[in-house]
């Protein structure tokens, strides 16, 4: 670990550990004396730890006892991903964005953690950054799995072109692969996608306004050449 990853990281485990404003000071010192009396000799205690608090809606104290794990550990994924996702359920999107963003400098291929930071990207607001770690999630866990992961959350979420886009790259998968049923049912999509977003479609109107959308284009258009 370099020391610029060291000084972020121990910078974040002190913001990250900062119990919720609502309980005040009283509550601070009470975590405290909690953290303090609960000695572990390893991440994997800790983050069960985290775990049992977590499970008991005992959230600042889960918070602690996952920092003290990523301390102990700054390569502990499940520490990173429990306290990102205590963060989301709570509405601290930006909070939770930090502790991915944390995780990557340690971890910096790790596909889940990219998923995880993309929602947390969109959730605060930040869609084209969001889509990019989506992207990246893609690229590193290209399966068929992600690519119906990734289709589900763009269809949720308003995100036509996106999700035409995956399922272009989908039908090549299905096609290379010599799956009929896959390549039967990715046609469909795209032909009912193609239907919605015709006019905007990247393929057809390849968009220069931002790289994201540039990028969409190029994918599109090799997902085209299976059609």
């Amino acid at each position: 670990m370099n020391a610029r990853a060291s000084m972020v990281a121990l910078r974040w485990s002190r913001q990250l550990r900062r119990p919720s404003r609502t309980f005040g000071p009283i509550l601070a010192i009470g975590l405290a004396l909690v953290t303090t009396g609960a000695a572990a000799s390893s991440s994997d205690e800790l983050f069960a730890q985290g775990q049992t608090h977590e499970q008991a809606r005992e959230d600042d104290i889960a918070i602690h006892r996952y920092t003290d794990a990523i301390t102990l550990d700054p390569s502990h994924e499940r520490s990173y991903l429990a306290l990102g996702s205590l963060r989301t359920r709570r509405g601290d999107y930006r909070e939770a964005e930090k502790v991915y963003s944390v995780a990557l400098l340690h971890l910096p291929a790790r596909a889940p953690l990219y998923r995880e930071r993309g929602r947390a990207r969109w959730f605060a607001g930040y869609r084209d950054e969001a889509e990019n770690d989506l992207e990246t999630y893609l690229r590193l866990a290209p399966d068929e799995a992600t690519f119906r992961e990734l289709s589900s959350w763009y269809g949720i979420h308003d995100r036509p072109l996106a999700q035409l886009s995956v399922w272009r790259r989908l039908l090549t998968v299905g096609i290379a692969s010599n799956k009929s049923d896959l390549v039967t049912e990715a046609r469909m999509y795209t032909t009912v996608l193609v239907g919605f977003t015709k006019p905007v479609d990247p393929v057809a109107f390849p968009a220069s306004d931002t790289p994201f959308r540039r990028g969409l284009a190029r994918m599109a258009s090799r997902g085209l050449a299976a059609d």
